[in-house]
């Protein structure tokens, strides 16, 4: 909606707002900077009212302009911009500020807007913003087309490094709804959701799911969409298709293709590139072939195969900055190491069961305990003995503690019911007696996570 004042004194004022202001009595007299935003907004749309009226208020509403843009820097320095509920500002201007028998020409007031914060030049504005937290950028975007313009700029994210303001944030996609996923802030408790992938696979499901260079990456699977007449698998098994997630301008796009279609394979981030290893391909048959993605070059590179392979499901985790594979119903691993030439079978007793890594130590749920375990000791560090009847969740760690998500609750002998669930459990392990507590539950995303992993951004 567009506010325009025109006054005998041939002065223009516009103020571009997306919510309408409400009406409240003016006030001549100057409120103190400690006033919050919201009031200065609707002092200031009470002031253009009175604008209208007398060349007063002209006066009056240049000055609560300087005091608005003083405000508005103050805020981002804060950490937090917090637009006020009556209105938010996309743009201000005020032009064409001259004189007349009030005497405003010979305070010669020119507010013109330009760069992105009024009197900072754009690389001390640029750090500003970076300090604003993620899940703010949408309202910032709001302010002006410059500040929409930086926010969705590669510049800022790397502002964002250099002042120490990174988040890292849990990625997670669900069955329900199909191919959405949601990003968990741990430091303020909420979910912040995404635009759907755009795949045209219905309930891909048995991808990898990794991030690196600040985005994420989903990566093959196939279709667990079923027949509703016949019960039949109704799609794609394996396919080779390949989509990234940038976060700074908010958009799926696809990369380049697998050299070899395939469903739930191993899958990790290792050195700024992307290992992926084992699984099925799209005929069903267990493949042991592996492959390198390069995210800058945006190509796979063929790897060495891994020397064992078997009929069932594998996933891989990255311990001590080396790959691990590791198949479901086997007693051996199979590393990787950077430096060297290739896959080395280990034999290792690790328990079977969720698990995730937290400060490069693997835990493991079994059993109703969480345990933490090396090659060859276990230490239980926890109970987990209400989580038995609850399946379908994920498991990931998060600085120094360990998050089970979603999921549901199956059917038993006294209750044939099956209750997909939003909630997510948190345990905390960086004390002597880690604790149990409850994070905010996922806003749409429930039942049986599909994907889950870490974002840094």
């Amino acid at each position: 909606m567009d506010y325009r004042v025109h006054t005998k004194s041939r002065v223009n004022i516009q103020i571009n707002a997306l919510v309408p202001f409400p009406k409240l009595p003016f006030s001549p007299y100057p409120p103190s900077l400690s006033l919050s935003l919201r009031n200065l907004s609707n002092f200031l749309s009470s002031s253009l009212l009175f604008a209208a009226r007398t060349e007063f208020g002209l006066f009056v509403v240049a000055s609560y302009l300087r005091h608005f843009l003083k405000l508005l820097v103050s805020f981002v320095l804060g950490y937090a911009l917090k637009l006020g509920t009556s209105g938010v500002f996309r743009s201000i201007s005020l032009l064409n500020v001259e004189g007349g028998t009030t005497g405003l020409k010979s305070y010669g007031y020119k507010f013109i807007m330009s760069g992105l914060i009024e009197g900072l030049p754009d690389a001390v504005a640029i750090r500003c913003l970076a300090r604003v937290p993620f899940y703010l950028h949408p309202v910032l975007e709001l302010v002006s087309r410059s500040w929409k313009a930086a926010i969705r700029s590669s510049e800022l994210f790397r502002a964002r490094q250099e002042v120490g303001s990174t988040e890292d944030l849990l990625c997670v996609c669900a069955f329900d709804p199909e191919n959405l996923w949601q990003l968990y802030d741990p430091l303020r408790d909420l979910w912040i959701t995404l635009p759907v992938l755009p795949s045209k696979i219905k309930h891909l499901s048995h991808f990898g799911a990794v991030s690196t260079a600040g985005k994420l990456f989903v990566i093959g699977g196939g279709s667990d969409a079923v027949d509703p007449l016949t019960g039949d698998q109704d799609g794609c098994f394996a396919t080779d298709e390949v989509w990234s997630y940038d976060p700074v301008v908010r958009q799926w796009a696809p990369c380049a293709p697998m050299l070899v279609p395939r469903s739930m394979f191993a899958c990790c981030a290792l050195d700024g590139k992307i290992v992926v290893a084992g699984g099925f391909t799209s005929c069903r048959k267990s493949i042991s072939q592996a492959e390198m993605y390069d995210p800058e070059k945006d190509v796979w590179i063929p790897m060495p195969d891994l020397h064992r392979t078997h009929n069932s499901a594998c996933s891989g985790v990255v311990i001590g900055g080396k790959v691990h594979v590791l198949h479901k119903d086997m007693s051996t691993v199979q590393v990787l190491d950077n430096a060297g030439p290739g896959w080395i079978v280990e034999e290792c007793a690790w328990l079977q069961g969720p698990m995730a890594v937290v400060r490069d130590s693997l835990y493991v749920m079994s059993h109703g305990l969480i345990l933490k375990q090396d090659k060859e000791v276990r230490k239980v560090v926890g109970s987990a003995s209400e989580f038995r009847k609850r399946i379908g969740f994920a498991m990931a760690g998060l600085g120094d503690e360990l998050y089970v998500i979603g999921g549901f609750i199956g059917p038993d002998r006294w209750n044939w019911d099956i209750k997909p669930l939003s909630e997510v459990d948190v345990l905390t392990l960086g004390n002597d007696r880690p604790t149990w507590r409850q994070a905010a539950p996922m806003t749409w995303c429930h039942g049986t996570i599909l994907g889950c992993t870490l974002l840094r951004i």
